[in-house]
């Protein structure tokens, strides 16, 4: 991307940035010398935003953001600066494009032009009983990137809840379709990740949760944002955690790690899981 591009959009976004936290604070001008540009490339700035869904405007000569950010265009606009400040490499790189090779940068284009496009993908991911490739054709919604790696998110034969997760690097090959997808209406990924502990499961239920932790534990809990529902109330017996989420392996894993220094309270079934776990492991070593 040329370098201008990218000085424009880091720009817009952190002018964003700013009159949403401070309404009322600058003006056009304090912009233009803040960033060392004339007025009128401010306000072409300013028609971008608002072009965003962004409702900035100046009134008595400061600037204001009228209505409160989406959550869902906060969340673009905070991935959107982290990725053009290139502090967010992908880690596991190497493995995708020994894979792929000078197709890689290609791949990763015509996936998110798909996705724009709202178009149908081949490919083949997994293998059957046989050795064989399992051909697919999804719809994709989106890129989840996870620790080292990417998942594709896509509808799986264009069926709207038929949420599938398809780890980037176990793609054995995909192809582009001309074929549109004829849903009109896709699933919001907020939503889909909305309650989930971590990666997507499949979960589509969520629980409400309360985990009682040694008081020991009373500083790291109440610092520690773990999912958008959840409530650290000190009670006698300890710190108690309360939670909405998606109980999923990777959860159940998390509570079993803090070891004697937690107990569930709630649900019964994440008790019974946990015990289920606990004796198939000691089973194992005894």
């Amino acid at each position: 991307m040329p370098k201008e591009i990218t000085k424009e959009l880091l720009r817009q976004v952190e002018i964003t940035a700013s009159v949403y936290e401070s309404p009322g604070k600058y003006s056009e001008h304090d912009m233009a010398d803040r960033y060392n540009c004339s007025v009128q490339s401010i306000r072409r700035d300013f028609v971008k935003i608002r072009s965003e869904g962004v409702s900035i405007h100046s009134s008595k000569g400061k600037l204001y953001i009228e209505n409160k950010i989406k959550l869902n265009k906060l969340n673009q606009l905070i991935s959107l600066y982290l990725a053009l400040n290139e502090n967010d490499l992908i880690r596991n790189l190497g493995p995708i494009t020994r894979k792929y090779g000078n197709k890689t940068l290609s791949i990763f284009v015509k996936i998110i032009k798909a996705i724009n496009e709202k178009r149908k993908l081949s490919i083949e991911y997994g293998i059957t009983s046989y050795g064989d490739p399992i051909k697919r054709v999804v719809t994709p919604i989106g890129f989840n990137k996870v620790a080292h790696t990417f998942n594709l998110i896509a509808l799986e034969n264009d069926v709207q809840d038929n949420v599938k997760f398809f780890l980037f690097e176990r793609i054995i090959s995909v192809k582009f379709n001309k074929e549109k997808s004829s849903l009109k209406v896709f699933p919001n990924l907020y939503d889909i990740y909305r309650f989930s502990w971590s990666n997507y499961t499949g979960i589509k239920e969520s629980s409400n949760v309360e985990l009682l932790f040694d008081k020991k534990h009373k500083k790291y809990l109440k610092d520690k944002i773990f999912v958008q529902e959840q409530e650290v109330i000190d009670v006698p017996e300890g710190i108690l955690l309360k939670l909405k989420v998606k109980i999923s392996f990777e959860f159940i894993s998390w509570v079993m790690g803090w070891g004697g220094d937690v107990k569930v309270i709630k649900p019964s079934k994440l008790k019974k899981d946990i015990l289920e776990k606990s004796n198939s492991i000691l089973r194992l070593y005894s």
